[in-house]
């Protein structure tokens, strides 16, 4: 499985004291895959989360795959598997979610498929 947690130029800031890096750091950058090998890492994240040892705040989400022509809400969509897993449950915004969109139709597809690399 993959699991991506990438601390991008303007990085990363949590609640626990300095490690000498200041507040140098303000944003995360999650890449997201499924499966049950995940599992135990969303529910450490949201663990980390409750204890407020991490902040979701300033947190980009991206997925890494999406089964095409599939529903968001369908039960083997990889959407629904990580918002059900991960998302509904920090307090990541709206705004910074970027999950692939399976329903795009295929004539549009390199025109999204290069927004959402041009947003990662």
């Amino acid at each position: 499985f993959f699991f991506f947690f990438f601390q991008a130029e303007d990085g990363i800031r949590d609640r626990s004291p300095s490690r000498g890096l200041g507040d140098v750091y303000k944003r995360q950058v999650l890449a997201l895959d499924t499966g049950n090998a995940v599992l135990d890492v969303y529910r450490e994240l949201v663990a980390l989360h409750e204890a407020n040892k991490i902040d979701f705040a300033n947190t980009m989400v991206f997925n890494l795959y999406e089964y095409y022509e599939i529903s968001k809400g369908h039960p083997f969509s990889v959407r629904k598997f990580i918002e059900d897993g991960l998302l509904n449950k920090i307090n990541v915004k709206q705004e910074n979610i970027h999950l692939l969109d399976s329903t795009i139709p295929e004539a549009k597809m390199d025109e999204y498929t290069k927004k959402y690399d041009d947003t990662i």
